[in-house]
């Protein structure tokens, strides 16, 4: 797309898009044993402060007494990180996003890791 990360925000922004952000962990450790690279937690951080200097957090109604954004967390729950869901669902809800917790498929690499999923 030829942009940093905060223009392709922008632009999403501007386009009226809402997003499914990806969080394995809040947990730096956690986070890149997961993903299998360093320094990628960093990387995600960066991205949560872009999207929310660019307004995807921003409410923008209620429905019964739900704070609407164009913001949601997803997370794929696995023994590594199982004790972070309430900690992963308040750091979602603080931005006023949605948490989604997704259980785990054993699809792709995944199958080389069934240990770490169940």
């Amino acid at each position: 797309h030829g942009m940093d990360s905060f223009r392709l925000c922008e632009t999403l922004y501007d386009c009226e898009a809402s997003l499914v952000v990806k969080m394995d962990s809040i947990t730096k450790e956690i986070y890149e044993k997961i993903v299998g690279v360093p320094g990628t937690f960093d990387k995600f951080m960066n991205a949560v402060e872009n999207i929310q200097n660019v307004g995807f957090n921003r409410i923008i109604g209620e429905v019964d007494g739900k704070k609407i954004t164009r913001l949601a967390f997803s997370a794929v729950v696995m023994t590594l990180n199982i004790h972070e869901v309430r900690k992963m669902k308040e750091f979602a809800r603080k931005m006023n996003a949605q948490f989604i917790c997704k259980l785990p498929s054993l699809v792709g690499e995944a199958v080389k890791h069934s240990e770490v999923m169940f």
